[in-house]
């Protein structure tokens, strides 16, 4: 086991100092406010051309058109349907009216049933709000692509942060699963009070007095207007929190996600020989995935997709796989990759789930069919900064995000091993990790050269080095 690390350690790129300067500095370029369509974001967009054409990729723009208002205001209107819902089904208990009070609470889960199915759809043609987004693809001349890096380069602010919005869900999914125990118990007391003649007659007395003595106790409780109050003061108020969540241009979006585009950056200068890898900058985000929506069948053949989006200078690296409910897509060749070389270069890393209400652009990519998963690095606490202003350049020092572009480096290298030569032992002998075997894709089309069929947009002049210049 010793001399296996020992000689993994010796095939991996470790990150140096040079790397965090590179990345901090980069950072600092893009961290203005860029939401998509603003003026700032046009100037990121140059700038991020100019510095990948002088690696010399080529450039590939994908403009798309698309409905900003789901994305913009869509948590906000289905908030303010729960908040609607709650206190009508606070007033409905108190009335003693159970099964008003359940139609209440159930009035909201159709609108976000069908917004979660329909979402991207409504992005994608609703007529109102249309916005234009361009996704930037930068690849190797005559390159074969297998493997892309992608990051969003936009931004967005809200007057709340993702900390507090994830914290207002879970009291709202709390409060909600109160009010609905409660008015399922008064449904079930009048039930068992009309339904108590009609039992009497024809249920034998031994089963009726077992019945009565196990439910009894419960279904004759008459909850207080207090605690209906309290639980219902509980949901509101975390519908109230996300009713706060319209987008707007006022984070420079250091963390989210200058730090991705800048290890997408970083991955490129490391990477500058490898005309197999090729690098995706999604436009729009942050209105309801739409750029990774609207490029997602272009990445269908791929063998893997790595999504990188988050990087803060400490806490562990995030592995972020299955999403949504049930839960779906895995990319095991990539974990299994990213997990060897995290072992490798002896960095800290988890492997978990998406967490509810959190939309990663790698989902869209798995949906379409390429293995995909994103990769972010940083504390829980983090998360207090995200689409706030607070979330500037001075707070990322470049550190975590050399270690990631280490890290990406490291599993492509070892995924280019096991390529070529199909190792049969686990990557890590011993231990419960996927075997070498699980770096392999899943077969699939024959590979063609990606984005073949467009051409490559007419290279800059070399001009500025930031993107406020024009």
């Amino acid at each position: 086991m010793d001399a296996y690390l020992k000689g993994l350690r010796e095939r991996l790129d470790a990150p140096d100092q040079a790397d965090a300067v590179a990345a901090r500095d980069a950072v600092r370029a893009l961290a203005i406010p860029r939401l998509t369509g603003s003026d700032a974001s046009a100037r990121v967009e140059r700038w991020l051309r100019r510095r990948f054409e002088r690696l010399g990729f080529e450039t590939r723009v994908f403009p798309f058109a698309f409905s900003a208002w789901p994305g913009r205001y869509g948590v906000l209107v289905l908030a303010g349907l729960l908040l609607a819902g709650v206190l009508g089904a606070a007033a409905a208990l108190i009335a003693g009216l159970p099964v008003p009070a359940l139609l209440a609470l159930a009035a909201p889960v159709l609108p976000a049933a069908l917004a979660a199915r329909r979402g991207p759809g409504w992005v994608e043609r609703l007529r109102w709000g249309r916005t234009e987004g361009r996704n930037l693809v930068f690849t190797r001349p005559g390159g074969r692509v297998r493997y892309v890096i992608a990051a969003h380069r936009d931004s967005k602010s809200q007057p709340v942060s993702t900390a507090a919005r994830l914290n207002a869900g879970m009291a709202a999914a709390l409060g909600v699963a109160g009010l609905a125990l409660l008015a399922v118990q008064g449904a079930a007391r009048l039930a068992s009070a009309r339904l108590g003649a009609w039992a009497a007659e024809r249920v034998p007395e031994t089963l009726l007095g077992s019945a009565r003595e196990i439910f009894g106790p419960l279904l004759e409780m008459q909850p207080p207007a207090s605690l209906i109050l309290l639980v219902a003061a509980l949901a509101a108020g975390g519908a109230a929190v996300l009713a706060l969540s319209w987008a707007g241009n006022e984070s420079p979006g250091a963390l989210d996600n200058a730090s991705g585009v800048a290890a997408a950056l970083g991955l490129a200068e490391r990477l500058v020989g490898r005309d197999d890898v090729g690098y995706l900058l999604t436009d729009a985000e942050e209105l309801g995935l739409a750029g990774a929506r609207a490029m997602a069948p272009e990445l269908a053949s791929l063998m893997g997709v790595v999504n990188l989006d988050g990087i803060d200078d400490d806490g562990p690296v995030h592995v972020v796989e299955r999403y949504g409910f049930p839960r779906r897509g895995r990319a095991a060749h990539l974990a299994a990759a990213l997990l060897a070389a995290a072992e490798g270069l002896d960095m800290d890393i988890e492997r978990h789930d998406a967490p509810l209400g959190i939309l990663l652009e790698h989902s869209a990519y798995n949906d379409a069919g390429a293995p995909s998963l994103t990769v972010l690095r940083g504390k829980r606490g983090a998360l207090g900064r995200i689409h706030r202003p607070a979330d500037r350049a001075d707070a990322i020092g470049g550190r975590g995000i050399a270690s990631v572009v280490a890290l990406v480096d490291g599993a492509l290298h070892l995924l280019e091993e096991a390529r070529a030569t199909e190792p049969t032992r686990p990557l890590l002998p011993g231990r419960e990790r996927p075997s070498g075997q699980d770096l392999r894709p899943e077969p699939g089309a024959g590979r063609t050269p990606l984005f073949a069929h467009r051409p490559p947009e007419e290279p800059l002049p070399p001009l500025e080095e930031g993107p406020d210049a024009s």
